[in-house]
């Protein structure tokens, strides 16, 4: 695998499979604070959608509509010995729509509101890598679906992340040279 040593593109040595890893966590959290059945919290945007349940069955869209994230950062790591990696690390504001539909929507998009304030429910993100940042006010609507008016509760929530990519970065380990002027040459040396 290519380093700093040679010159040209890095490529990172371990990008995580975000998106999966983003929609499980984010359905976990879902259920679990709602308690809706599995089945019943989906994500919104699917390659082959499942048929719309009925009127009278609750349950949940969530989709990712954006990740945002301050500039990323590098760490250098000493992984053994001489040996040195660098880590990029950034940190993602994840901002996920969810949308309840059913008889009892109301109180679904509320129990996800308020068990957001939870400090125990928030643990499973936070031992996961996530954290809750807001969960904003219910937005109340209706959706046209097989000419049926549906009840729907949409919820912004917001969401941290860490995201540690590694790269073969090397540690400087040192320099030499000759300064050279006109009257005088001085050899010098660092080590890092």
């Amino acid at each position: 695998m290519a380093d700093s040593s040679t010159g040209g593109y890095l490529p990172p040595n371990n990008l995580p499979d975000a998106d999966k890893l983003l929609h499980r966590v984010l359905h976990g959290y879902v259920i679990g604070v709602t308690g809706l059945i599995a089945g019943n919290v989906r994500p919104r945007w699917q390659k082959n959608p499942p048929e719309i349940p009925a009127s009278n069955v609750d349950w949940c869209a969530f989709g990712i509509t954006e990740i945002s994230g301050g500039h990323p950062y590098q760490v250098q790591v000493n992984v053994g010995g001489e040996e040195t990696k660098a880590n990029l690390i950034r940190d993602e504001l994840i901002t996920c729509q969810a949308s309840f539909y059913g008889e009892n929507s109301g109180l679904y998009s509320e129990r996800l509101v308020l068990g957001s304030s939870i400090a125990q429910n928030r643990e499973s993100l936070y031992l996961q890598g996530f954290s809750v940042i807001s969960a904003t006010t219910i937005l109340r609507s209706a959706e046209l679906v097989n000419d049926v008016w549906l009840d729907r509760q949409d919820i912004e929530i917001i969401f941290g992340r860490r995201v540690v990519v590694e790269y073969n970065v090397l540690h400087f380990l040192g320099a030499a040279g000759t300064m050279e002027t006109e009257t005088a040459a001085e050899s010098w040396k660092v080590e890092g």
